[in-house]
């Protein structure tokens, strides 16, 4: 089976975007007292602080999971692409690829999208 979480935001990125933002996961979903497990790349721990993307922010800080979370730092400072996300890679046309076939970047110990 296979679960989907969806998220209706304004300002999501097609791409992941560093911002230098850190979430918290407070420990407070029902069933979730340790971890939450957002997907595949995103596990929370209770109390301990994790990098993440600008569109992992607003996914975690601006939608029904807000009340659970607490999100430090903004947009104002960019510094460039999320290490460990997807990048676009060009064809032979000089024509973007799907990002989710991109070039893998390096891996990071915080979180991408």
């Amino acid at each position: 089976s296979i679960t989907y979480r969806c998220f209706k935001l304004p300002d999501l990125e097609s791409l992941c975007e560093d911002y230098g933002q850190i979430a918290y996961y407070k420990g407070t979903l029902p069933g979730h007292r340790h971890f939450y497990q957002l997907d595949d790349g995103h596990r929370f721990e209770t109390g301990r602080p994790m990098l993440v993307c600008g569109n992992s922010a607003s996914m975690v800080g601006e939608s029904w999971l807000a009340p659970h979370f607490e999100v430090l730092g903004d947009r104002s400072v960019h510094f460039g692409l999320f290490e460990g996300c997807y990048a676009p890679k060009n064809d032979a046309k000089g024509q973007g690829a799907d990002t989710a076939l991109g070039g893998f970047l390096a891996e990071s110990s915080g979180s991408c999208c």
